[in-house]
């Protein structure tokens, strides 16, 4: 029997991570753990569930009130040294080369761009 890879999400957009989750969960074998909207409840879901992979918004706050730009930069080096089996997946919009550059840099293990694509399309037929 093979072992059930758990994800954990930090998102601050509560749809938004119960589409990541609803999504995640149709590969067989994946689940997601825990969902957090702020980066201070991350070490507590870590601590009492063993988390494989993060997928983490690199704009969400640590806490309630906060206005650091991009705090996660910060909290990447912090929890590479205290799970460093833990895989990190930074999420997010921004299409900056320094930004996925100073990311690449510590340590993470993907980058992927948020894309919205609206797609209109003449209709070929009259209905």
């Amino acid at each position: 029997m093979s072992k059930t890879i758990s994800i954990g999400i930090l998102d601050d957009h509560p749809a938004i991570a119960d589409g990541y989750k609803t999504k995640i969960e149709l590969q067989p074998g994946v689940k997601v753990s825990w969902i957090a909207h702020f980066y201070q409840d991350v070490e507590l879901f870590l601590q009492e569930n063993p988390t494989d992979a993060i997928i983490l918004d690199i704009q969400v706050y640590n806490a309630p009130g906060d206005v650091e730009l991009y705090p996660i930069l910060h909290a990447i080096p912090d929890l590479k040294e205290r799970y460093p089996k833990t895989k990190i997946v930074i999420i997010s919009m921004l299409n900056r080369p320094a930004i996925i550059k100073a990311i690449h840099k510590l340590g993470v293990s993907g980058y992927i761009l948020k894309l919205s694509l609206i797609h209109i399309s003449e209709p070929t037929r009259p209905y």
